[in-house]
């Protein structure tokens, strides 16, 4: 039996023990479930090991809207109440 041809499309990660495929996400993202008040965002490059950009966000009803860069594999977000 022959698994599919590799595109990006179908690219899969293994996680633990099972391949899991990712979607691709860009543009805007939203951050539920936060208690109200003032976060630290930073945005992390896991390659480089760097922050990419960090910025205050303000909560007011639990949730919010973060812009993303562009990126090409993976990124990480860091959400800190302050």
């Amino acid at each position: 039996m022959r698994g599919r041809p590799y595109t990006k499309e179908n690219a899969a990660r293994k996680v633990g023990n099972s391949w899991v495929k990712f979607p691709k996400v860009s543009g805007t993202i939203e951050v539920p479930g936060l208690i109200p008040g003032e976060y630290q965002v930073e945005i992390w490059d896991t390659i480089k090991g760097n922050i990419i950009k960090s910025s205050l966000q303000q909560v007011d009803k639990g949730n919010f809207q973060l812009q993303l860069p562009k990126f090409k594999k993976d990124l990480a977000l860091k959400i800190n109440k302050l």
